[in-house]
């Protein structure tokens, strides 16, 4: 369609973000006449508009996003973070147990820590195995999982009533046993 102004080095479509329901044409002549051509034939009344720069620096909100956006790294640089400390951490924790074997077999003593509640011990293997000490384990055994009686606030309310209930009908045997002393005249208050 083009080639009918000029020879076309380059063709595309493209979507302006100031208008993104209108889509427009980017058309590369290899000469200006083609160009000078393009335009004569464009013109509708007016003068022709020109594309906006989008090498525009963008203000306000947008600028804040892009300046955030711009200062988080890739996820290729985060990677290499990650990595570079995992190195770090992994040549630290292999300097550490190098030297606590160094410092264990120089003398040839080793020191022995205690520690509360649970103790750890290897096997020939390297396998950690775990322990607790005698007394917890028989206060776990004995014990067991406590279970509450009244948990909830409907619990209380009824535990309390049931509580009342039993101190009226107490109170009624009282009185009643009262009156039969009181009848038979062996009822002396003191």
């Amino acid at each position: 369609f083009m080639s009918r102004f000029g020879d076309v080095a380059d063709a595309s479509l493209v979507t302006l973000d100031s208008a993104p329901d209108v889509a427009g044409g980017l058309v590369k002549f290899v000469d200006g006449r083609g160009v000078k051509r393009a335009l004569a034939a464009a013109v509708r009344g007016g003068e022709p508009l020109d594309p906006p720069d989008s090498t525009a620096r963008a203000v306000g909100l947008e600028s804040w996003v892009a300046d955030f956006r711009d200062a988080a790294p890739g996820p290729e640089r985060l990677q290499q973070r990650i990595d570079s400390w995992w190195t770090e951490f992994e040549a630290e924790t292999a300097r550490n147990e190098a030297a606590g074997k160094a410092n264990a077999s120089d003398d040839g003593w080793t020191v022995v820590e205690a520690k509360r509640g649970r103790r750890k011990t290897n096997d020939g293997d390297g396998t950690t195995v775990g322990g607790i000490r005698a007394a917890t384990a028989d206060r776990r055994r004995t014990d067991g999982p406590k279970i509450q009686e009244n948990f909830y606030r409907h619990q209380q309310r009824e535990a309390r009533r049931n509580e009342l209930f039993e101190l009226k009908q107490a109170f009624a045997v009282d009185k009643d046993r009262v009156a039969k002393l009181k009848a038979t005249r062996k009822f002396r208050p003191v």
